[in-house]
């Protein structure tokens, strides 16, 4: 069981895409690390959101 997933029947599924979404991402940022001099991080704007946090932008430019 994936730590912080509800118990429901869906686990397994929320689980896997989960990992699957990791993979990619990691296998994003390894290619993007040989062909990207530097990454200029903007200001974040933070969601409004009472239930979840996260951020409604993060403006990111590739160098």
């Amino acid at each position: 069981m994936c730590a912080g997933a509800p118990m429901t029947t869906s686990v397994l599924e929320t689980c896997a895409g989960l990992h699957l979404a990791r993979l990619e991402m990691t296998a994003l940022l390894e290619v993007l690390v040989e062909k990207v001099r530097s990454f200029d991080i903007g200001e974040p704007v933070l969601a409004l959101n009472n239930v979840l946090r996260g951020l409604a932008s993060l403006p990111v430019r590739v160098n």
